[in-house]
């Protein structure tokens, strides 16, 4: 598989992620499953960016702030787009730890998370163009 093959490849991930989150929160159903999503997203396209600007396969990291630094991508970020990075970073945990779910699905709302899903689109959009593809 080629470089740009193996972008586009991380690239249909994250969408795939994006459009189940777009088609939960339609439903008003299952916020934390939509607030996962969102963050696998946004993994699996700072991944894609990864390869892009380090020409080798990504760390086996879900951190994101950690592959955005080491995607030498972090200074690049608006603020907006480094909030969002913090603020998504929990939800991975969620599947991992189910008594953590309670305390994160608190803060979650309807319109907190369309706005966060407007945010990943956003950033999408933006890695994707930098990236050319």
């Amino acid at each position: 598989m080629t470089e740009k093959e193996l972008l586009k490849k991380w690239m249909e991930f994250a969408q795939r992620d994006l459009d189940a989150a777009k088609v939960l929160l339609q439903k008003k159903k299952h916020k934390l499953m939509v607030a996962f999503l969102l963050q696998q997203t946004v993994e699996k396209t700072l991944k894609s960016y990864y390869i892009f600007h380090n020409k080798e396969q990504p760390p086996y990291i879900h951190n994101l702030e950690k592959l955005a630094r080491r995607a030498h991508l972090i200074d690049e970020l608006s603020l907006d787009d480094r909030e969002l990075l913090t603020i998504l970073e929990p939800f991975y945990i969620v599947t991992r730890y189910p008594s953590y779910k309670q305390e994160l699905a608190k803060e979650l709302s309807i319109e907190s998370l369309k706005s966060r899903l407007n945010q990943c689109e956003k950033l999408k959009k933006w890695l994707k163009e930098k990236m050319k593809l």
